[in-house]
């Protein structure tokens, strides 16, 4: 298996990510906020100069460009700003979802992925009802969090599901599940900060698995070639 992207591909955004960790980590807030788009403008640009325009890969050329719409939305600590964000990352998931759909898969394995996708779902409304009672976010924003995480929820799934699909092999098929499951993990962890149970260098954590998430996506859609 040949790598998806240039060698000096994957230097230039590690470098990229390693400031933006590093700005995470030491909570020098105005560099990440400086840095944090650098790393999704490398990825798209790449992934552009890689094939990630034709036909087949488009949504997820579309899907990173929503996901650096999102970023830079995020940037500011309103929650008007933060509500754009979503919106713009929930259009990422749809377009990553719409995408690996272009791959044939049998109509039986969707039965096992809805019903991971209830129980996820249950899940995580059953922890926001329980043990986020004493947050102070609007009942709004809890309902958009929910409505949220059945998109990310299904998009990990969708990944996963590329097991499956015609043309995938179980390297990228795995990349693609994984890169599902670490948006899945970073966005909760958002999720879990915004309802008051924040967790240790979230910011950091946060940043990581997204960035991680990306990484897997794009190189597992590259991998794969058209049928």
């Amino acid at each position: 298996m040949t790598f998806p992207l240039p060698w000096y591909a994957y230097l230039i955004i590690a470098l990229l990510c390693a400031v933006n960790w590093a700005a995470a980590f030491f909570d020098k807030l105005k560099l990440y906020y400086i840095s944090k788009p650098f790393v999704l403008i490398a990825m798209i640009a790449f992934f552009a100069r890689s094939e990630g325009l034709s036909a087949l890969r488009l949504p997820f050329f579309i899907g990173l460009v929503f996901s650096l719409l999102g970023d830079v939305f995020l940037i500011p600590q309103r929650t008007r700003f933060f509500v754009t964000g979503m919106g713009a990352f929930a259009i990422a998931h749809l377009a990553y979802i719409y995408g690996y759909t272009q791959w044939r898969v049998s109509y039986w394995t969707y039965i096992p992925a809805f019903f991971a996708l209830v129980v996820l779902v249950l899940a995580f409304n059953f922890y926001i009802e329980t043990q986020c009672k004493e947050a102070s976010l609007p009942r709004f924003q809890k309902r958009l969090f929910k409505a949220y995480g059945v998109l990310v929820a299904g998009m990990a799934l969708a990944g996963w599901l590329c097991l499956a699909r015609v043309g995938w092999g179980r390297v990228p098929a795995v990349m693609a599940g994984l890169g599902g499951s670490f948006f899945l993990v970073s966005d909760l962890m958002i999720a879990l900060g915004k309802l008051e149970k924040r967790i240790p260098r979230q910011r950091f954590w946060v940043i990581v698995t997204y960035h991680i998430a990306q990484m897997l996506i794009l190189s597992s859609v590259l991998i794969v070639k058209p049928a």
